[in-house]
């Protein structure tokens, strides 16, 4: 349940981020895309009640509309860093992704977190929609949650969405 709650609300966030923006086949100059994300991912050491220094990695697919008509899903791989606690978390990334058309993306993203939400921004950094800005929401689930104060999360799901362009 937890999991369409976040899907659901990173839709809406998704949706009035592009209110007042052209149709994505209007930017096809520049190129643009919003894909949906799921998958999961790790971390080191785990997340608890103090922040600190953390290393992540995630992986995961994305279903997307695009202005590039060859492109409607990815492959992501993700390294990241930084400092993450169960309360908050200022962290960069670096998300590689393999597109269903053969190209590919470098995405250079910064995260702030509240609780269990990821809000992201940065830039393509080469590759397809080299130059563009991203923007994307993702939530977290992890059956760990509740010994986030104690033990602390080593492992969770992810989705969310992004926006390119």
């Amino acid at each position: 349940m937890l999991r369409r709650l976040a899907a659901a609300v990173a839709g809406i966030v998704l949706g009035a981020t592009a209110l007042g923006v052209a149709p994505l086949t209007a930017a096809a100059d520049s190129g643009t895309a919003m894909c949906g994300f799921n998958g999961a991912g790790t971390v080191a050491p785990p997340v608890n009640y103090q922040e600190r220094a953390v290393n992540y990695k995630f992986t995961g697919s994305m279903s997307c509309l695009s202005s590039d008509s060859s492109l409607n899903a990815g492959q992501v791989t993700a390294v990241g860093a930084g400092s993450i606690g169960c309360f908050r978390g200022d962290h960069s990334a670096v998300l590689d992704v393999v597109w269903n058309n053969g190209k590919s993306s470098t995405l250079k993203v910064h995260f702030t977190d509240v609780l269990a939400m990821l809000v992201g921004s940065g830039t393509v950094s080469d590759g397809e929609f080299a130059g563009q800005s991203v923007s994307g929401v993702m939530f977290f689930y992890s059956p760990e949650a509740l010994n986030c104060a104690q033990v602390g999360i080593s492992a969770a799901s992810l989705s969310g969405g992004f926006r390119i362009g």
